[in-house]
């Protein structure tokens, strides 16, 4: 402890305001009576005491108890009750609590039941809101996943049904080009045949002119197709 931290517990206010916490409730005793009957010479006595390094605690006072059940209880002087609040008070409580919790609520300034009560209550509220929406997201999330999932199935089958109709469609076109071919094609041999059975009529042919003549009408119709 530095100097200046030990000069609040012998400060002369500070003792004074240990001395209200320590006779709160305790005014009709003797001891708390002798005490505040003689207040600033016990007080500025404490004082100098603490300042010079001579305060001694008093011993402990014991005694037996038996409601509920018989225990020993051990109690000290009410001077040194003073010091004590003194001490706590304006040294230990502020270097202690620097280090607990938000949730600490054990003998500690404007944190007491009631501020428990609240923070518990703070917190039931939170954990069932954060619990319910964490369950909705869930629940959005699975839908959002699934109607994904039929769309990318609709998506893909009404791809595969437009593949095969415009394939059938091609096909079709094929077949209508190839029958088209051959009607053309039966027209020309036939037109072929007639012309060349009218010139077998026309003259007499012989079997070289024969062929002759159809190697002619033949490369008449190539010569048409070009």
């Amino acid at each position: 402890m530095q100097g200046a931290e030990f000069e609040q517990v012998y400060d002369f206010g500070n003792l004074y305001a240990g001395f209200l916490k320590a006779r709160r409730g305790k005014r009709h005793k003797p001891s708390v009576a002798k005490f505040e009957a003689n207040l600033l010479e016990a007080l500025c006595l404490l004082s100098e005491m603490l300042k010079t390094k001579t305060y001694r605690p008093s011993d402990y006072f014991v005694f037996k108890v038996y409601e509920p059940k018989e225990r020993i209880v051990m109690t000290n002087a009410f001077k040194d009750k003073v010091v004590q609040h003194s001490l706590c008070d304006n040294i230990l409580e502020p270097a202690f609590s620097k280090a607990f919790i938000r949730d600490n609520y054990a003998s500690q300034s404007g944190r007491g039941t009631h501020d428990g009560l609240y923070r518990l209550e703070e917190f039931m509220r939170s954990y069932y809101f954060t619990r319910k929406a964490n369950a909705e997201r869930e629940r959005i999330l699975k839908a959002a996943h699934q109607r994904a999932l039929q769309q990318q199935e609709t998506m893909l089958r009404e791809a595969q049904e437009q593949a095969a109709r415009t394939l059938k469609r091609a096909d079709e076109q094929i077949e209508l080009e190839k029958k088209q071919a051959r009607n053309e094609l039966k027209n020309e041999v036939s037109d072929m045949a007639v012309q060349i059975a009218g010139a077998v009529l026309a003259r007499d042919v012989k079997p070289a002119e024969h062929e002759a003549l159809i190697d002619s009408f033949i490369d008449g119709l190539g010569d048409s197709h070009d």
